[in-house]
């Protein structure tokens, strides 16, 4: 048992049970001087791919083959506890950060299971136990085995990989839905302070505090508003000062003429 009904329900239903644990752990010694070498040849086939020559440049590639040897190593040891749920877990998720499709993954997987049926099979060979009857029973086990531990990591990891992108998908949709509101408030401030503009209040602001994407927009109305009424003003005072200077005039002719 896992302590994780979901997975233990998983493992139930594939019969992945004692006899399935006692399997792998007869064929561990096999399985794990596999692996490095089994996981070779995934991440070969993923360099010279062209879809996915590009995931795991330099370094990052050395270092996802290292954990994704520690991570095969734990799957095909028979212990499916919490610890390796939370390991194939960081795998899916790292998937899907490094946009490792599906296809390719499930696709790295059966080039591994490959590797590892085959030293396994050599393994008994050369022990010579393929002699028929218990030994047959026995090595078929192994394989058996070793397929279910797979594809439940398969079905684990791609819920990972899945889940990432539901929560990518929820938080983008979070911020168009934050942008909206924004977007909203930004709106009916404007047309407030447009509805007072229109008959001439030439003092109308946009009120309240807007989100930085609208700022400027408040900002070039404001500074608008503030230019057109400085304008009017300076209009507005235009003809009285035309007459004070016309009465100025007039003053100065009188004055004018009586001296003379």
């Amino acid at each position: 048992m896992s302590a994780n009904p979901q997975l233990d329900q998983r493992m139930a239903f594939m019969r992945f049970d004692h006899r399935s644990r006692t399997a792998l752990q007869a064929a561990k010694p096999a399985l794990d001087a596999a692996i490095p070498s089994a996981l070779d040849s995934f991440y070969v086939q993923l360099k010279g791919f062209a879809e996915t020559s590009g995931l795991f440049q330099g370094g990052r590639g050395e270092s996802a083959q290292a954990r994704q040897v520690a991570h095969w190593k734990r799957m095909t040891s028979g212990d499916q506890g919490a610890d390796y749920l939370q390991a194939v877990e960081r795998v899916g998720q790292s998937n899907a950060r490094a946009g490792l499709e599906p296809r390719w993954s499930i696709g790295g997987y059966a080039l591994v299971v490959e590797g590892l049926i085959r030293a396994v099979l050599a393994k008994r060979r050369k022990g010579g136990l393929f002699g028929g009857g218990k030994a047959d029973i026995d090595g078929a086990d192994q394989v058996v085995a070793l397929t279910k531990a797979v594809f439940l990591d398969i079905d684990l990891s791609v819920s990972a990989y899945f889940s990432v992108l539901l929560e990518e998908r929820d938080r983008l949709e979070a911020e168009r839905q934050a942008y909206d509101r924004q977007r909203a408030a930004a709106i009916a401030a404007l047309g407030v302070a447009l509805s007072r503009l229109a008959p001439g209040d030439l003092s109308a602001r946009v009120e309240g505090v807007l989100s930085a994407e609208f700022e400027s927009l408040k900002s070039d109305f404001d500074n608008a508003a503030a230019a057109l009424d400085k304008t009017m003003n300076a209009v507005t005072r235009a003809p009285w000062g035309i007459r004070a200077g016309a009465d100025d005039i007039a003053h100065a002719a009188d004055d004018l003429a009586q001296r003379t």
